[in-house]
């Protein structure tokens, strides 16, 4: 009896021991969406990554102990690679957390350029689960805005051009067409709103003198090679 009091004991601790080393060293977790940038965008060079992740398992991960490294490879119009590390707080079995992996994602190019990010731990009982679907994200030129050089000359009117026909335009003397007519002195500028919710901007400096005024007075009469 007292032996197969024993074994029992041994069967129960040992269940214990495997389930705890399980709690404390198995983990599961992946990468499941991402949250910006989205599509569609305008070019930037300075962009926000953001990807949520999930505990897929049982139990409460602390990342302290288990830290979770946070993987996004962008292809297509742009290739970057970027990894964040999360090494501190818990995550909740089940629950999930958005990670910020950088601020400054060069999406210059327009073009669709290709997101996808996968999870890495310690420990990870299912890989399969690790990567989130690949998300495209269609990035859109900024207009292009010229409304020509610094410009001087004396008096009359100047014509000032944005282009990009269709578009939405505020001006520094509060002009709302792609053209404004000026007869000041001033540095101007415009900015300029595509269809795709884009914008650009230009400054020109704009001088206009003042025409000097001419007065001839009286009648004169001169003899020989005299002079006035």
């Amino acid at each position: 009896i007292k032996m197969k009091k024993n074994f029992l004991f041994t069967i129960a601790f040992a269940i214990l021991f495997i389930g705890n080393f399980q709690k404390s060293s198995a983990q599961d977790m992946g990468a499941t969406a991402l949250v910006d940038p989205t599509s569609p965008m305008c070019a930037t060079d300075s962009q926000i990554v953001v990807v949520t992740i999930m505990n897929y398992d049982a139990f409460t991960i602390d990342f302290a102990v288990t830290p979770v490294t946070v993987s996004v490879l962008v292809t297509g119009a742009s290739t970057q690679t970027f990894t964040a590390a999360v090494n501190t707080g818990t995550l909740a079995a089940g629950a999930t957390q958005d990670v910020t992996i950088t601020n400054a994602a060069i999406m210059a190019a327009s073009g669709v350029h290709n997101y996808d990010a996968n999870t890495l731990v310690i420990g990870d009982l299912t890989p399969g689960n690790d990567a989130m679907a690949t998300v495209n994200i269609t990035v859109n030129p900024l207009p292009t805005v010229d409304i020509g050089p610094d410009s001087t000359q004396c008096g009359g009117t100047i014509v000032l051009d944005a282009g990009n026909s269709g578009s939405t335009f505020t001006w520094s003397n509060l002009d709302v067409t792609q053209t404004t007519t000026v007869s000041a002195s001033s540095t101007y500028y415009v900015d300029v709103t595509d269809a795709n919710s884009c914008a650009g901007s230009d400054t020109v400096i704009i001088t206009i003198n003042t025409v000097p005024t001419l007065t001839v007075t009286g009648n004169t009469t001169i003899c020989g090679s005299g002079s006035t």
